[in-house]
């Protein structure tokens, strides 16, 4: 449990990377183009996006 507990803040970063990977190859799909990748997590917080 304690290695478990331990692992997590060295194991953040990377879960982050991956999980914006797949945010940025999800909206690639739909046709949006993404420069930055902390856009992503930005754009997590939007109801509607107009363009």
């Amino acid at each position: 449990l304690v290695l478990l507990i331990g692992g997590i803040p060295i194991a953040m970063p990377t879960v982050l990377s991956v999980t914006m990977a797949i945010g940025s190859h999800k909206l690639s799909q739909q046709g949006a183009i993404t420069k930055r990748m902390t856009a992503i997590e930005e754009m997590a917080g939007m109801d509607v996006l107009c363009s």
